[in-house]
């Protein structure tokens, strides 16, 4: 009889977690093609201002386009703490992410954290006070894959509405090539509150130049880190439910 029941709540916390899992609604990644505009992101004015601030505001036009949009079931959605979620930079460090070239799960970022400014990069707590719409911070990060970059990171909010983007300070480099020049790459992670659910969108824009195996490399780090973003963005939501 206790085995009985012991079974009977693996399945129910299996079919909770199941319910409660994010689930993956749509998925385009596209590479030199005539129309490189994500499209995939729900409509609204601070959502294609957040997904086109990298074009418009350091004119840039992505070789490289991978987008995905996500669902989370969830009844009560508070947007100031989804928008602490996203400036809290030091809880990314040590997550995973799936590399395409090793065959297995690796570590994403040996090291991931809020810095006071570019010049300095010296180490400051996550900011956690301040309101996220219009805030700007700096943030550093030891890539497994593209070594050591500081980032600037921009942030939108509203009260249904949560996004980021983080543009490269610092080229991203393949082994020893530079793989990725400054300002050539953008990362968004936009949210929307909609009924009984959360939308995530996550968006990897990117210019660079057609080296073999290069090339390739980027391709597929990037689109690999958009499944591990939405997963540090997932456990991260599922503690404050």
């Amino acid at each position: 009889m206790k085995k009985v029941k012991f079974f009977l709540s693996i399945i129910c916390c299996l079919l909770m977690f199941s319910f409660l899992a994010g689930e993956k609604i749509g998925e385009r990644i596209v590479y030199k093609e005539s129309d490189m505009s994500p499209s995939l992101f729900p409509i609204s004015e601070i959502s294609q201002e957040v997904v086109n601030y990298w074009k418009d505001t350091y004119d840039k036009k992505p070789v490289f386009v991978a987008e995905i949009l996500y669902e989370i079931p969830s009844s009560n959605v508070d947007m100031k703490e989804v928008a602490k979620i996203l400036r809290s930079f030091s809880t990314m460090e040590g997550i995973e992410y799936y590399s395409n070239s090793r065959g297995k799960y690796d570590i994403l970022y040996d090291a991931c954290y809020t810095i006071s400014d570019l010049d300095s990069l010296k180490k400051i707590p996550d900011n956690q006070e301040e309101d996220a719409n219009g805030l700007k911070l700096y943030m550093f990060q030891n890539d497994n894959s593209f070594g050591e970059t500081p980032y600037e990171v921009t942030f939108w909010q509203t009260d249904s509405e949560v996004g980021m983007n983080f543009v490269n300070k610092g080229p991203l480099y393949v082994k020893f090539v530079k793989g990725v020049k400054e300002e050539n790459l953008c990362l968004t992670l936009y949210t929307k509150k909609e009924n009984d659910k959360l939308l995530v969108y996550i968006l990897a824009q990117a210019d660079f130049a057609a080296v073999p195996f290069v090339q390739t490399k980027i391709r597929d780090s990037l689109t690999a880190r958009i499944e591990a973003l939405f997963n540090w963005f997932e456990g991260r939501y599922n503690e404050i439910k």
